[in-house]
């Protein structure tokens, strides 16, 4: 049996696992899924919250058990993973990025989502549905945008229990560079689940970041952004593969 650690995307929280982490424990396994800093529970500013402060909560849930952990990173999430790789090679059995930002050394999320391979017509991340905070150290995203761009084969009753739980995020998550290295980061075996339907992070985006860093194994799900809600079952099937 095998350990993981789910780490959600930008405005969501360890919530939206939910159905990923019942399966996984029904077929035996232990999991987790954590909320990084700026919400729930955590009631620090977003003006003060860092990029280190993701990777050390991170890096914290992988101490937990005393083997190497899957650890899963969706959307903006697979920014974090990485970082969590270069500093904690040794804990990790591999890297999952589930339609997620994988990052080459150097550059941050806002750096990806600027290349021209993740816009297409003004659909996407960058274009429609994220409302920058006026004081620009956060931002939010537009209820009546969230079935467009990440829920598209979802039920109404999952959009309804998302949008009742995204939540803002901050700026400098997705401003920060992270610095990787084939000593730590490189060595970390990496699998990633693209995502044929997504309209938040592009089909074309993401073979360009894989063909890019290089991946061990890449599915593929004929989904939206988010099957951790459409397709639960799916997900777990190639986790556990």
């Amino acid at each position: 049996m095998a350990d993981y650690l789910l780490i959600h995307g930008a405005w969501h929280g360890a919530w939206c696992w939910y159905r990923v982490i019942s399966l996984l424990e029904e077929a035996g396994h232990t999991v987790r899924a954590i909320d990084l800093p700026g919400r729930s529970d955590d009631t620090t500013p977003l003006a003060d919250i860092t990029f280190d402060d993701f990777v050390n909560t991170a890096c914290r849930g992988l101490e937990v058990n005393n083997e190497p952990t899957v650890l899963v990173g969706h959307s903006l999430g697979g920014i974090t993973i990485s970082a969590a790789a270069e500093r904690a090679p040794d804990r990790i059995a591999r890297l999952v990025y589930l339609s997620a930002l994988l990052p080459q050394s150097g550059q941050s999320a806002f750096d990806i989502v600027a290349l021209p391979e993740m816009h297409f017509a003004d659909e996407g991340l960058n274009h429609i549905g994220r409302v920058p905070a006026e004081d620009g150290l956060s931002s939010s995203f537009r209820p009546d945008k969230m079935r467009e761009v990440f829920y598209a084969d979802c039920r109404d009753e999952d959009i309804d229990f998302a949008r009742a739980n995204t939540c803002a995020e901050p700026t400098v998550i997705g401003t920060t560079p992270v610095n990787l290295t084939a000593e730590r980061f490189g060595r970390v075996p990496r699998d990633y689940i693209q995502c044929r339907a997504d309209r938040s992070i592009p089909l074309t985006a993401q073979r360009a970041m894989v063909e890019a860093v290089g991946c061990d194994r890449v599915y593929t799900l004929d989904t939206s952004h988010s099957p951790f809600l459409s397709a639960p079952e799916q997900v777990v099937n190639i986790l556990t593969s």
